[in-house]
């Protein structure tokens, strides 16, 4: 195979060889992926297969910020 998209970890990578890869999320899910860097991986594939490098593009990824709130009724409707 030319390239293998393997998929569930949220963190992109590479397994065993450069074209066998975990794709990973595009968007930090939860508070544990809020310093991850994103990124999609970029080929070509034409007819003898994988043609150059895959290149990895960092993607800005939504924000994901730890809100505490300790009393609801006041704080809640101030927040955005």
């Amino acid at each position: 195979f030319c390239y293998v998209a393997l998929g569930h970890i949220h963190k992109p990578q590479s397994v065993g060889y450069p074209n066998v890869r975990y794709s990973g999320s595009i968007e930090a899910l939860d508070l544990g992926e809020r310093l991850d860097r994103k990124e999609v991986s970029v080929f070509d594939v034409g007819a003898g297969g994988l043609m150059g490098d895959i290149r990895s593009v960092p993607l800005p990824a939504t924000k994901v910020y730890e809100v505490t709130v300790r009393n609801p009724s006041e704080e809640l409707p101030r927040l955005r």
